[in-house]
């Protein structure tokens, strides 16, 4: 099923799922589209902390499954952290709680991993499974502004869907075009997976000599803890003519900055040592 960009899809499955009430259980912090919609709707959110090492706590989440659980949502890499769950572990986990509960596994950022096809969710779809796959063409093809995405579930999930939401409206017809040339564009998808890693060591670089700790990123951005309150923090940065993002995580401030050309990430450098200084 298409829509136009993968959050839109992501969205339409929580109105269609929770438009009777329910709960839904995710890690925090999480990608919150769904879940803010699903709350919007009348679900109530079930958030798990995320473990010491930044990877979903499958057991935990597992755990907090009840009655009315009507979808675990799950994304991996995730958003806003950029951290992995390792892949066998997330297999056993969809591959069994899915007899339970639809799972949804959101893979915008898969796409950066070197070997992403094998990290996907996807094949349990072909063995029957309850689960749900989500993909983006904003990420690595660079098609942000062409709002293209899919997801992949079982026909009958996917016709509860659609019967309520009506899938593919929204898209226009050179955005189809654009994503099914860029599928074919390997050399374009290496060259973005190799300058936007990179990118992160020359960032991993920098806050290393700053001092700062850092989330090891498995995807197009990076986050970090920052000793100064977020909004002050972005306008300090703004005035330097640099554009990041603020959160507040488990009571502390963190900045998350995304992956850009070399001299724009040298730009960031020089920013956030004269901010932060």
């Amino acid at each position: 099923m298409m829509g136009p960009y993968s959050s839109d899809l992501l969205e339409k499955t929580a109105m269609v799922f929770f438009q009777n009430g329910g709960n839904i259980v995710s890690a925090d912090p999480a990608y919150m589209s769904l879940i803010k919609v699903a709350e919007a709707t009348g679900a109530t959110w079930k958030p798990i902390k995320l473990k010491d090492d930044w990877s979903h706590d499958l057991p935990a989440m597992e755990a907090a499954i009840d009655a009315d659980t009507k979808l675990v949502y799950i994304c991996n890499p995730n958003n806003p952290t950029g951290s992995m769950t390792d892949h066998e572990e997330l297999v056993d986990f969809c591959s069994r709680v899915s007899e339970k509960v639809p799972i949804f596994v959101d893979e915008a950022y898969l796409g950066f991993l070197d070997d992403a096809a094998k990290k996907s969710m996807v094949s349990l779809i072909n063995e029957g499974k309850n689960v749900m796959i989500a993909r983006t063409f904003s990420k690595i093809q660079g098609m942000a502004g062409l709002r293209v995405g899919y997801m992949v579930a079982q026909p009958e999930t996917l016709a509860i869907i659609q019967k309520i939401t009506r899938g593919g409206m929204g898209i226009s017809l050179p955005s189809v075009y654009a994503a099914m040339a860029s599928m074919d564009d390997i050399e374009f998808s290496n060259k973005t997976r190799k300058l936007n890693s990179e990118c992160r060591e020359y960032v991993y670089s920098v806050l290393d000599g700053m001092g700062y700790s850092y989330v090891p990123s498995s995807t197009s951005f990076i986050i970090f803890p920052i000793e100064m309150e977020g909004k002050a923090f972005l306008e300090k940065m703004t005035a330097e003519g640099v554009g990041v993002r603020a959160f507040n995580i488990m009571d502390k401030n963190w900045c998350r900055v995304s992956m850009g050309t070399m001299e724009e990430m040298k730009l960031f450098g020089a920013a956030l040592q004269k901010v932060l200084a």
